[in-house]
């Protein structure tokens, strides 16, 4: 995460009077990287992630999957799935070409309905409301270039675009 406030903050735009929290994926890598972690734990959480990477010549990428699940004490059954891959073509003179894509799914019965002191006392994991649901889907698309100029400047330009459903449906209780 890179944390920016006061007038740091105005490369990313106009509208960021409080502040910005970038989050930076990670970098590109400069050999072969290979990258693969698994977890287990309580209340069935598993969680898998595979990283792989290299540069080619004036290429570069990065391919990132991770994918965990956790049924939680409150029965959540959180399911979520993100990728991303990176790619970074040098141009020379002319700068770098570079592009981000990223999908992230993610489905619960996740739910704001707390527990009345009596419901917690008798049974601390009760959810009352176990058909809530929370569907949440994003893509993510960013294309920039980056040149260098005279005097340790650089010059970023960039377009990106995202969709991002997320349809959460309440049960009243």
């Amino acid at each position: 995460f890179e944390i920016l406030q006061g007038r740091g903050s105005i490369r990313y735009g106009p509208h960021t009077i409080g502040g910005v929290i970038n989050y930076l994926t990670p970098p590109l890598p400069d050999k072969l990287h290979l990258e693969a972690e698994a977890r287990y734990g309580t209340y069935g959480y598993g969680m898998g992630k595979l990283q792989v990477g290299n540069r080619h010549g004036a290429g570069a990428y990065l391919l990132h999957i991770s994918h965990t699940h956790f049924d939680g004490f409150r029965d959540l059954n959180l399911s979520m799935t993100d990728a991303l891959a990176k790619f970074e073509l040098d141009l020379g003179t002319a700068g770098q070409l570079g592009m981000k894509l990223n999908i992230y799914n993610e489905y619960s019965n996740a739910t704001y309905l707390g527990l009345t002191t009596s419901q917690f006392e008798s049974d601390p994991s009760l959810n009352a409301a176990i058909h809530d649901e929370l569907p949440l889907q994003r893509y993510g698309a960013n294309l920039w270039h980056r040149i260098a100029l005279p005097h340790d400047m650089m010059l970023k330009s960039g377009v990106y675009a995202y969709l991002i459903n997320r349809d959460w449906r309440r049960q009243d209780v």
